[in-house]
């Protein structure tokens, strides 16, 4: 058995057949499906057993075959195949989102509030009406656990099985209402407000992937185990993914650049698992132009570079998703661009092989229960996108994480201080350590605001929407929209100092009283309150400065970050001066230094995707250090040159990305 550590190259292969469709496995050939696969250089490929529709493609006497099989194992056929080419077969099986079981049982259904029955109705692209809704099947309900155990059974009893992806394991927030739901959620302690239903379904996950779990290695205990679900980076450890994280071998990132997951997506949750150390993880994409499912759909190969690039140099593993078409052929075009890709990343095995994290940054998870999970995630998403253009590296950490060795701790916006990090906070902070945090982070759940050593004076909300700040780089002064509502504060007491400050609106706009064609103007007249206070080890914004920088892509924003690190007295250790879109990922490597430089710049090319066509070169771009350095070589090349002045000039020739190696850089 392949272990799934050296799974590098996965293809995640999609196969949900309607029962309508004819032909299904029609034109399987097993010896070329594996061929080109090991073609394409990749290493695993999870393949079907039971799909979304309900259909199992295997001899079940549990579930129900697809009416139209060609084949009768064709899970068989394609594990025996793979496994004679060497590469790894996990087994997908579809939970929550299981239509036949829905139809036949709806008794095992999730319910809303009301006693309707829960489903989603739009499309991953979160556009997409989907005509029929997908039905969601009860987590909680002991009968489905049956039929679950059951046919897991029988693929754990008739496969050599390498892993199990289990897949949709969620349970609708708006649909924890069915009896047994009810009924746990009492004995548990929680309630029916948005909070508890969220930490009732997070625990519900928790237990049901445990329960799952020693069942599949009870019988496998060899094989890879993940549940899938929505990965969401909460502060308090015990809630969001990493309360599956003890119950699987490996965590997977579905984060394809369209949708609603985007290219900002993928680092908040990779950094996070990065940062875990203890298990692999690996970056899901996929091969489409747009979504799961779309036939035909293929994306440039600077995309999907970029996507599996990116993956590897933080850490992970690649997994680009495909999907199979119902008679059982692989596109040919999607496994030329796959294979163009995986040769590159299967060279580049051995660079990273051995390297370990060298973050200088901590940047803590945002989500807590009954907040606003848009907010949330957009802060998160900022705070990683600004450390990447300021080549600052970093980890996502909750309160179960220690701070020692990091130099900077980033609380983004919307960061509720649990006790346990309160103490940690404190300590941290203390000894040394620097904190740059915004808005409400720093206060608990009960909004006391617990970072005492902070000398802030909080005077509630700012009453006038928008507020402009007055920029201290510029003369005479700008005023600059700030545009969502901030924290309002005294003026600071010495040695604490204003950074920034801000200017009110004249009013709040409404029907009666507004002001030109979208927002109320700054009343220059009026008295100015602090929008930033640094002190002693520590920047903080009063302002949602994250979430606007997410939001509106304001470059004052990533001044004030840039202006932030400057009082703190923190300084990239490489890379100050490159091109904003020239992201370098460090990692090290016994006391040397090893470099991924990625040159790759999406572009908002159609409405709702962000699109790579091209790598672009390094020419003309100097890399510098924060300490003196002898020598910089292209892995596996020559030395750089050195540059005028300071630094090395990177090879004109070199495009997309850079793999560099710095010796003795921490000697």
């Amino acid at each position: 058995m392949v272990p799934y550590q050296a799974a590098s190259r996965q293809i995640h292969l999609d196969y949900h057949n309607s029962p309508l469709i004819p032909g299904i496995a029609a034109d399987f050939d097993p010896d070329a499906f594996a061929q080109t696969m090991a073609d394409a250089h990749v290493n695993s490929v999870c393949v079907f057993a039971v799909c979304a529709q309900g259909m199992s493609y295997y001899p079940t006497k549990v579930g129900v075959v697809h009416p139209h099989l060609t084949r009768p194992d064709l899970l068989g056929e394609m594990i025996e195949a793979l496994h004679r080419r060497s590469i790894r077969a996990p087994i997908y099986c579809s939970i929550a989102w299981e239509e036949r079981i829905s139809r036949e049982f709806p008794q095992w259904r999730s319910l809303n509030a009301d006693g309707t029955y829960a489903t989603v109705g739009l499309s991953a692209d979160n556009v997409t009406q989907q005509p029929a809704r997908w039905k969601y099947n009860c987590l909680a309900h002991p009968e489905y656990h049956d039929y679950i155990e059951a046919y897991l059974n029988e693929i754990l009893e008739g496969y050599n099985v390498d892993g199990l992806f289990v897949d949709m394991v969620v349970q609708p927030v708006a649909g924890d209402f069915h009896e047994v739901c009810r009924r746990e959620r009492a004995d548990m302690g929680y309630g029916d407000d948005p909070a508890s239903l969220i930490r009732y379904e997070s625990d519900t996950q928790a237990r049901f992937c445990e329960r799952f779990s020693k069942q599949i290695l009870g019988r496998h205990p060899d094989a890879s185990v993940f549940f899938n679900s929505h990965n969401l980076a909460a502060t308090d450890h015990r809630y969001g993914w990493r309360a599956r994280q003890a119950h699987q071998t490996h965590a997977e990132i579905e984060s394809l650049p369209s949708g609603f997951w985007g290219y900002s997506h993928f680092p908040r949750l990779g950094r996070q698992a990065a940062g875990w150390g203890d298990k692999a993880f690996n970056g899901m994409t996929g091969r489409f132009q747009k979504m799961w499912g779309d036939f035909g759909g293929i994306k440039p190969k600077s995309a999907l570079e970029y996507e599996c690039f990116r993956t590897q140099a933080i850490g992970g593993l690649c997994s680009v998703g495909d999907q199979l078409h119902p008679r059982a052929t692989l596109d040919a075009g999607a496994y030329k661009l796959i294979g163009d890709v995986y040769q590159q990343v299967e060279d580049a095995e051995p660079f990273y092989e051995g390297t370990s994290l060298a973050p200088q940054a901590a940047i803590y998870a945002t989500i807590t229960p009954g907040d606003d999970l848009h907010e949330s995630e957009c802060a998160l998403e900022a705070a990683n996108t600004l450390c990447e253009e300021h080549r600052l590296e970093a980890v996502v950490i909750d309160d179960a994480d220690e701070l020692d060795g990091y130099e900077l701790v980033i609380l983004p916006d919307r960061v509720t201080l649990t006790e346990p990090l309160v103490a940690k906070l404190k300590a941290y902070h203390a000894a040394g350590g620097k904190l740059l945090l915004s808005h409400r982070s720093g206060f608990d759940a009960s909004s006391e605001f617990r970072l005492d050593a902070l000398p802030l004076n909080f005077l509630g909300d700012e009453e006038l929407v928008p507020n402009y700040w007055n920029w201290p780089a510029h003369k005479p002064v700008d005023f600059r929209v700030v545009y969502k509502q901030g924290k309002r504060l005294a003026e600071p007491e010495a040695p604490a100092r204003t950074l920034i400050k801000r200017s009110p609106s004249y009013f709040n706009r409404t029907d009666f009283a507004f002001c030109s064609h979208y927002q109320t103007p700054p009343d220059p007249t009026a008295p100015t309150s602090p929008a930033a206070i640094a002190g002693p080890g520590f920047v903080y914004f009063a302002d949602r400065v994250f979430h606007e920088y997410r939001e509106s892509g304001s470059i004052y924003m990533r001044e004030a970050f840039a202006l932030a690190l400057t009082k703190l007295g923190v300084t990239p250790i490489v890379g100050d001066g490159l091109d904003l879109h020239v992201h370098v990922y460090a990692r090290r490597h016994g006391d040397d230094l090893r470099l991924t430089l990625l040159n790759y710049l999406p572009a908002r090319k159609c409405f709702a995707i962000d699109v790579i066509d091209d790598a672009l070169a390094f020419a003309g771009q100097t890399l510098r250090f924060d300490r003196p350095v002898d020598t910089v070589r292209v892995w596996g090349g020559d030395a750089l040159a050195q540059a005028e002045g300071d630094g090395f000039t990177l090879p004109a020739h070199a495009r997309g990305r850079l793999l560099l190696e710095v010796p003795g850089f921490y000697r």
